[in-house]
């Protein structure tokens, strides 16, 4: 049964990094633009990594600046192969003294921890998978004013910011023997439950790309953004890539935020995008959104392509217009 739904009814839908209903209610991206909602983390996701060089060990394998950094706060990352393609999207917590958090991508956790803890060896480093806590998140404009809240009642848990969305947001770590009284005090305080839908919709307009998705292994790391990537620290694995192509100027693709028209089926993703009958990219996220009257979408585009205004099109005659695209030079 989701914790969030309460109901054993609800079909689960594993789309990326997310694995939701398609939605709960009818007014989930209304209460994320305007209030706040509640996010059911997929739980097999998280490492505990331990040890007092569990910073130094990071910094090397990592893309992220891995210098200690302030319990509490978190860092976006991605894990490269020697070649320099992504092998995931992560982000870091910084838990208690010596003890970060891997969010890891879904189904990737047990992969990773096997990854990495090759590459320990003289180093004071644990790698094992979190189990003890109970993972959601606050979403939405007001999530601030829940986190304070609950902060208040529970001061043992552990609120770490993460947008993941585009409006704001606090990810909680709380035990999970009080995960049910977590759930029943957050829906008493007027958070909804947020679905697939809701949230897929409003990372697409705010160009967060998911892993799997929008990003995917095997891709160089600057096609959806310089974000989690230090230009300034030493070598780490996959280091290389990253510096010659921001030396170059441009990644093969860049990630951009297209709109289409209003009536556009979502159909099969991804799809092939072209530009005067030449290949552009492709169409690799879609959804409707009702009040510009508009369908909204995220596109892997050939980076000649990949500026403001341009006009693509897929098989069936229906036209993108790209309005903004990441940033991927420094």
């Amino acid at each position: 049964m989701n914790q969030q739904s309460g109901r054993p009814d609800q079909i689960l839908d594993t789309q990326g990094d997310y694995q939701l209903s398609a939605n709960y209610g009818s007014a989930e991206y209304d209460a994320l633009q305007r209030r706040a909602g509640l996010v059911d983390l997929t739980q097999e996701r998280l490492l505990s990594l331990r040890g007092r060089d569990v910073f130094s060990f990071l910094q090397g394998m990592l893309t992220q600046s891995m210098q200690p950094f302030p319990v509490g706060e978190a860092k976006p990352s991605l894990l490269l192969d020697a070649s320099g393609k992504v092998q995931a999207k992560l982000n870091l917590y910084h838990l208690e003294d010596n003890h970060l958090v891997m969010e890891c991508p879904f189904e990737l956790r047990d992969t990773i921890q096997k990854n990495l803890s090759r590459f320990v060896i003289m180093e004071d480093v644990t790698i094992r998978p979190l189990t003890d806590y109970y993972f959601f998140s606050l979403q939405g404009k007001e999530a601030p004013l829940h986190r304070e809240a609950l902060a208040k009642i529970y001061p043992h848990w552990h609120f770490i910011d993460h947008n993941r969305c585009g409006f704001g947001g606090t990810d909680v770590l709380c035990g999970r023997e009080e995960a049910g009284d977590a759930v029943t005090a957050l829906i008493d305080m007027g958070l909804a439950p947020i679905g697939f839908n809701a949230l897929n919709r409003a990372r697409i307009e705010a160009l967060i790309a998911w892993f799997g998705i929008d990003m995917l292994a095997g891709q160089n790391p600057l096609v959806c953004g310089v974000s989690g990537i230090a230009f300034n620290k030493g070598c780490y694995i996959g280091q290389e890539t990253v510096a010659k192509t921001n030396d170059r100027g441009r990644p093969p693709q860049v990630l951009c935020l297209v709109t289409g028209d209003p009536d556009g089926k979502v159909g099969t993703l991804p799809r092939p995008l072209t530009l005067e009958d030449k290949p552009a990219g492709s169409l690799t996220s879609l959804m409707n959104n009702p009040e510009r009257g508009v369908s909204v979408g995220l596109a892997l585009v050939k980076t000649n392509y990949a500026t403001p205004g341009a006009t693509l099109n897929d098989a069936t005659g229906t036209f993108f217009h790209v309005t903004k695209t990441v940033t991927h030079k420094v």
